[in-house]
């Protein structure tokens, strides 16, 4: 009976030990600060305000980690999503929510059949006299390099689509390093309206 109850425990631990690590989000060591540690032993800390892991997308490339945080300012509201990839690299930094008084943003992510491409589902509304509303998909793809931008349409000229667009081009630089955290440049360019300083009000 001892000898049957060894065996057991050991195959129950060859079990465990081959079963895929799952990615795990704990707290770190300094204040407000949360840290993600993926299958691959790479670890990305950010900050721990509403810090969730939202989903892991095996798109075709390489799976992708959605990681939410909160990052706020002043009277704002703001969730960020970070898409990671299973070294620990940022491959995009983008805005998931944003409030302030009656403006809004929100963004649904998913991914779409063919597992090559993500889609950022938006719908904004800015008050400014009347309330006007856009709404709009944003399509990232996924290859060897990192995620891009892949417009299922020519984005029109003047709209927040473009202006976002136009945002993700500019922080791309910044994730293409494998840091320990998230860089400091994305934060800081994140930290304002979608809609630019001032456009939005009660």
């Amino acid at each position: 009976m001892l000898r049957r109850r060894l065996f057991l425990a050991f195959a129950s631990g060859l079990l465990l030990a081959d079963a895929p690590l799952r990615p795990t989000l704990h707290p770190g060591d300094a204040a407000h600060e949360a840290v993600l540690t993926l299958p691959s032993g790479a670890r990305l800390s950010c900050p721990a305000l509403r810090a969730d892991l939202l989903a892991k997308l095996p798109l075709r490339a390489g799976p992708v980690f959605a990681l939410r945080f909160g990052w706020d300012a002043g009277d704002a509201t703001q969730n960020l999503l970070a898409l990671i990839a299973s070294d620990g690299g940022v491959l995009a930094l983008e805005r998931l929510f944003w409030q302030r008084g009656r403006a809004s943003f929100v963004t649904r992510l998913a991914m779409r059949p063919d597992r090559v491409h993500l889609a950022l589902e938006r719908v904004a509304m800015l008050p400014n006299g009347r309330i006007r509303h856009e709404s709009w998909t944003d399509y990232l793809v996924r290859d060897a390099a990192g995620l891009h931008d892949a417009p299922a349409r020519p984005v029109l000229e003047g709209t927040l689509q473009t202006a976002l667009s136009a945002e993700r081009r500019r922080l791309a630089v910044f994730t293409q390093a494998r840091p320990a955290t998230i860089p400091a440049q994305l934060l800081a360019a994140l930290r304002g309206s979608p809609f630019g300083e001032g456009a939005a009000s009660n």
